[in-house]
């Protein structure tokens, strides 16, 4: 009796290795950790200088921030690992690390260079004059605002996704290809009233204004320092781009997202039933069969492998996915990255 097979779904929530559908494969791990020459303590105290504008707002403290070192012993993605005491503060040291030189990138298991997460703490009151200091709040416990969404605290990174969202483009650039790389400052208040807003970087007057608007109207928590209510001062970079087509997500701001299929890891699915031809095989049969594949950074799949049992699934199931559409890019560290994945798929019989 010939049977067909047909592909048999398992539900995305399940943990992996239960038969989930979609397996990350992850990155290599560096075996030896990237170096800079004379030691990063070294390189940062040579460097690194007390500003004055954080004198003035009276706060001081230890920065901690987590940064990458890529494959070219580049240093970029710096950011807080822990909220700063005062974002001066962290925008000194950012500036400081963004500029040193002399890397060696980390090596994975084949000596080949990989990209690699470090983090780093500074203590700021070093560096300040000592009847500075004197008049300062040296900071043991530090709580940053938080933008408010819904009720809710969110982190920086959900503000810059709603001003991404909600900022309008003026009818001028609607008719053209624009792309301006931003500042937004601002204060918040003990009050949690923003003040001093302030946007750099872009020359188009309505839309410098669509985005200062949007600043006066989000709301925030005030930042606490030693469990006390402070002023505090925000500072965001922003990618805001578009072509005539619409808006163009900044993704300058996320850390890791996996790609997926368009709509969604169901709608792949379907896509895979929709496209795999029948299946028949002359005895009962049931068994799952791996596909390997990496997701480019255009959204195109490569390195397509497909592992089982049965040669004609496998000569059927290659060719469907050199088909396949473009899924959406992956990112990390606010960039498109190449993902490699492990797909599962279930054979069952069923009855006809």
């Amino acid at each position: 009796m010939l049977l067909p097979l047909i592909l048999a779904a398992q539900n995305p929530g399940q943990k992996p290795g239960n038969n989930s559908r979609l397996k990350l494969i992850q990155s290599p791990k560096p075996v030896k950790s990237a170096v800079i020459d004379g030691g990063l303590t070294r390189w940062v105290d040579e460097r690194i200088t007390f500003p004055a504008q954080a004198i003035e707002m009276g706060v001081t403290g230890t920065v901690t921030v987590k940064f990458v070192v890529d494959t070219a012993g580049k240093v970029s993605w710096v950011r807080p690992l822990i909220e700063p005491c005062n974002t001066l503060l962290y925008l000194e040291l950012k500036r400081v690390l963004s500029e040193s030189s002399g890397w060696t990138p980390a090596l994975d298991n084949e000596d080949k260079p990989v990209s690699s997460a470090y983090t780093f703490a500074y203590d700021f009151t070093k560096k300040a004059d000592a009847n500075a200091i004197a008049t300062m709040t040296v900071a043991k416990s530090a709580v940053a605002p938080h933008f408010i969404q819904s009720g809710q605290q969110k982190k920086i990174e959900t503000f810059c996704k709603w001003v991404d969202d909600s900022y309008e483009v003026p009818k001028e650039l609607k008719k053209m290809d624009y792309d301006y790389h931003v500042t937004l400052s601002f204060s918040v208040g003990k009050n949690a009233q923003i003040r001093d807003i302030e946007v750099k970087g872009c020359d188009d007057a309505a839309l410098t204004k669509n985005l200062t608007d949007l600043i006066g109207q989000s709301k925030w928590s005030a930042a606490m320092i030693n469990g006390k209510a402070q002023d505090y001062f925000v500072s965001v970079d922003m990618a805001l781009s578009g072509d005539k087509k619409g808006k163009i997500e900044d993704i300058s701001f996320v850390e890791q997202r996996e790609p997926t299929f368009p709509g969604g890891m169901d709608r792949f699915l379907d896509w895979l039933d929709a496209n795999l031809p029948d299946i028949y095989i002359a005895n009962k049969f049931s068994s799952s069969v791996g596909m390997l594949f990496t997701v480019e950074r255009d959204g195109s799949l490569s390195n397509i492998k497909i592992v089982g049992n049965d040669q004609s699934f496998q000569d059927k199931a290659s060719q469907t996915m050199q088909r396949c559409p473009k899924w959406i890019p992956g990112i990390r560290y606010g960039k498109t990255a190449r993902y490699p994945y492990a797909y599962t798929l279930t054979l069952r019989e069923i009855e006809l």
